[in-house]
């Protein structure tokens, strides 16, 4: 299973989920209109529970604008989107 709290954040978002096999992942942040905005972790993992976190900020560091962002998880078997909000 996979989890994404809160859905509203200030200055971190956990990406929690559980690998029942060896799977190759890739969490990715989108903005609104579809632009990647933050590769978080693209490798392969074995079983495990795993945390991830988001800081709100995109691939050269700098703090994004507020709004709502889409986190895409990635396995070999299935892909999940959920959508975050940025609260600055």
């Amino acid at each position: 299973g996979m989890s994404i709290l809160p859905t509203q954040f200030r200055s971190r978002l956990q990406i929690n989920f559980i690998l029942n096999q060896e799977a190759g992942i890739r969490i990715v942040v989108y903005d609104n209109v579809g632009r990647r905005v933050r590769s978080l972790v693209n490798q392969r993992l074995k079983p495990d529970r795993y945390q991830f976190t988001w800081d709100g900020r995109d691939e050269a560091g700098r703090s994004v604008a507020q709004g709502v962002y889409l986190i895409r998880v990635e396995t070999d078997s299935q892909t999940k989107t959920t959508k975050a909000v940025y609260l600055k």
